[in-house]
């Protein structure tokens, strides 16, 4: 808050933060809702802080999100409220997130028709998010894909509150006699 003059008397002030529509940051969960009272001493600086304390949260993806912030001065003999008097904060989203598989190599025998390999992500997200698995064979690989598992390209749902996800890669059976192949 600044005062663009110097006064005889001590100014107080209000300063409130709070949630207001359209306002997305939730007091107790994002900031720390105020409302308090200040002032600029007589003969004191022209410039007055307030902290408001902003909560640390692990969702990730939820974007940035604003709260508001008012204030008033009290009556007092030519003293005004200026304009504005109402501000937003934003808060910057810096949560990042983390997909990745739940296994650095997954094992299968050929009979057991399938491999079962999962996703997880390391913390919960404000909104579902969409990943996809790919099985294919790659210059380094001995199995073929259409003869020793199925060429997959698949995408993989994660609800908001979802850690992990799984899916089943087919394996074929064949009576070749071979070494393990990856």
């Amino acid at each position: 808050i600044e005062k663009n003059k110097d006064t005889a008397e001590e100014v107080f002030f209000n300063i409130i933060a709070e949630e207001s529509d359209p306002v997305d940051a939730k007091a107790s969960q994002d900031f720390i809702a105020i409302s308090t009272q200040s002032s600029f001493p007589v003969g004191d600086q022209h410039q007055s802080c307030v902290d408001i304390q902003i909560l640390d949260d692990t969702l990730a993806l939820e974007g940035d999100i604003h709260f508001l912030l008012k204030f008033s001065v009290e009556p007092m003999h030519n003293v005004i409220t200026g304009q504005p008097n109402t501000s937003y904060v934003v808060i910057i989203d810096n949560d990042d997130l983390t997909v990745q598989f739940t296994q650095s190599e997954y094992e299968v025998l050929e009979s057991e028709g399938s491999v079962v390999v999962c996703l997880e992500k390391d913390k919960d997200t404000a909104q579902d998010i969409i990943a996809t698995i790919t099985a294919s064979e790659v210059a380094s690989t001995t199995a073929t894909a259409g003869e020793d598992f199925e060429a997959i390209e698949r995408n993989v749902s994660f609800a908001s509150n979802d850690s992990s996800v799984c899916i089943a890669v087919p394996i074929f059976i064949d009576d070749i006699v071979e070494n393990e192949e990856h």
